[in-house]
């Protein structure tokens, strides 16, 4: 009987290696590479991976991560879209240790959409006229000057922005939060919520505060804007704190 348990236990080990390779490779030494990329506009996060926004004359990506597993960290460009994916198998047994990092360097962007619980960052020298960020699972961490800026997040993606900019419109679906409290709107936000959870806002000083609540989620804002409008549908409130 213990020869059978042996046999049978080498026999899954083997059919594993054959199946998903990756789970039997060590992520490898801290490293990075870079790779210039054909011009794009809009950014798609297809995989758990943090992505960094940068402004700069070109087009390139640079990977951040285990030596092992950069080269499976796909990056592919369609219709002016650099789609990212992750291609290395059994990411799970890796966890946080080897995380995997990308830098997307553009002279501009349109739009960045997160399909996956991978994270999109702004930092605070990112300066964009006009900007949407979309998120189907991960955090959107927003810094940075923008003129008109737009948000759309939905399940449990939360949404943090600590930048500036004149005009904010916000779209919430799910459970996810808006921390919005650190950053600068200077004239209008409108806030859409479909989300159980809550907004927390710094409305614009002698600017206009306009929200449509069709769940709980509530809104609670500082500031002292020069007009509040809006409806709740469904007993959500926005409150001044």
């Amino acid at each position: 009987m213990k020869h059978i348990l042996i046999f049978v236990a080498a026999a899954i080990v083997i059919s594993c290696n054959k199946s998903s390779p990756d789970c039997f490779k060590k992520a490898g030494a801290d490293s990075n590479i870079e790779r210039v990329v054909t011009p794009f506009k809009v950014v798609q996060l297809d995989a758990n991976i943090e992505v960094t926004l940068v402004k700069g004359a070109e087009y390139k990506v640079q990977i951040f991560g285990g030596a092992n597993l950069l080269e499976k960290v796909t990056r592919s460009v369609e219709s002016s879209t650099l789609i990212i994916d992750n291609d290395n198998s059994c990411n799970f047994v890796r966890g946080y240790d080897h995380k995997l990092k990308v830098t997307v360097t553009a002279p501009d962007f349109d739009k960045v959409i997160t399909n996956s619980v991978g994270s999109i960052i702004t930092n605070a020298d990112f300066i964009q006229d006009t900007m949407f960020f979309s998120s189907e699972g991960g955090d959107m961490i927003i810094n940075g000057n923008y003129s008109e800026l737009k948000t759309s997040s939905h399940g449990n993606g939360n949404v943090y922005f600590k930048g500036t900019t004149n005009m904010m419109y916000v779209f919430m679906n799910g459970t996810n939060y808006l921390y919005a409290e650190e950053g600068t709107i200077t004239n209008y936000v409108f806030i859409e919520s479909v989300s159980l959870a809550d907004a927390y806002i710094t409305a614009p000083t002698n600017g206009t505060f306009e929200y449509h609540l069709w769940k709980t989620g509530n809104v609670y804002y500082k500031g002292d804007p020069a007009s509040v409008n809006g409806k709740s549908e469904k007993g959500g409130i926005v409150m001044k704190k």
